[in-house]
């Protein structure tokens, strides 16, 4: 088996390695990393610290986070039980990885009793109102 240094070299090389987008930030401390990697929002993350699961239990907008050295990307795209498609250009902010939630659709539904329509009413009509939307405001006042 080939020595991790030599293969590291090795694949600095080919083209799918030289053309990716790939960024190697040095911070000055756990704090920042963990910062920058929230404010980025990365497809893939790895951490390769020590305490590497108790950074991972921060990140909170990333599309899949690789703990430990071990950890490598191959292994969540291809056979850990992760996937391959995951948000890319910083949309970890707001969407997670393709799942079985992906393909189900969510319907909300709301009830509101007379009472709560009585006392909340106000409440919309300022809030319609203040957002240009004054026929809202007025079919919730007309609702009490």
């Amino acid at each position: 088996m080939p020595s991790p240094v030599a293969t590291e070299a090795a694949a600095a090389t080919r083209p799918s390695v030289t053309d990716a987008p790939l960024a190697l930030v040095q911070v000055p401390e756990v704090e920042a990393a963990i910062e920058l990697a929230n404010a980025y929002a990365p497809e893939h993350l790895e951490l390769l610290e020590e305490d590497a699961g108790l950074m991972a239990e921060r990140v909170r907008t990333a599309g899949c986070v690789f703990v430990g050295r071990r950890g490598a990307t191959a292994f969540g795209d291809y056979i850990a039980g992760s996937n391959h498609v995951l948000p890319t250009g910083g949309a970890g902010r707001f969407s997670g990885p393709l799942g079985p939630a992906t393909f189900r659709r969510r319907i909300s539904q709301v009830e509101i009793t007379a009472a709560a329509a009585a006392a909340l009413a106000p409440q919309v009509d300022v809030l319609a109102r203040a957002e240009g939307f004054p026929v809202h405001g007025e079919s919730a006042m007309i609702r009490r």
